[in-house]
């Protein structure tokens, strides 16, 4: 059970036998000690060199941050049953949290990428920095350069101004979301 209101009260009230007890959920330790053990009943893991290997265990642990170890092991099941390789458990860990195995960030054509400033510049005029700097952002996720960690985001926008202020944030954030 999640809570303890998941429990009707008259379970609960007066009952010695039951107690709540809250368990945290695992740490990067916990998870560090298990991921190893986990990952070793996919097929492929043996293949792949040590450096790699814990390359990719840190990587695991990473983006299960916040997960049960059930969930841990739901993850490494989804990635037998729909036969992930061990360096792609990353796909498994996004399709058990969101339930997309790819990245729609790996899908952009790169001459899409290469002939984005000309394209947005097209429809926003006198934003040239903030073109650019959105540019650099959406490269960087689809990378994997920057700070990613975990469960958060690869790349954040924030369009402030006046709603009718003509500082062209609106127009901006249509160019890429039209682009």
């Amino acid at each position: 059970m999640e809570k303890e209101t998941d429990l009707p009260d008259w379970f609960l009230v007066n009952n010695p036998r039951v107690r709540a007890i809250p368990v945290a959920k695992p740490d990067s330790q916990v998870r560090r000690v298990l991921t190893p053990m986990l990952l070793a009943s996919l097929s492929d893991v043996n293949s792949i060199e040590q450096a790699d290997k814990d390359s990719l265990f840190n990587d695991f642990i990473d983006e299960t941050e916040g997960l049960l170890l059930l969930d841990l092991t739901a993850i490494v099941q989804l990635a037998r049953i729909e036969n992930v390789p061990v360096t792609r458990i990353s796909d498994a860990v996004r399709r058990y949290k969101v339930g997309i195995t790819e990245d729609p960030l790996k899908k952009i054509d790169k001459q899409k990428i290469h002939n984005a400033p000309e394209i947005i510049s097209r429809r926003v005029k006198g934003q040239q920095h903030a073109v650019t700097h959105l540019l650099d952002i959406i490269k960087r996720a689809m990378t994997g350069v920057g700070g990613h960690k975990g469960g958060r985001p690869r790349g954040v926008f924030v369009f402030s101004g006046q709603r009718v202020s003509g500082n062209g944030t609106g127009e901006n954030g249509h160019s890429i979301a039209i682009w």
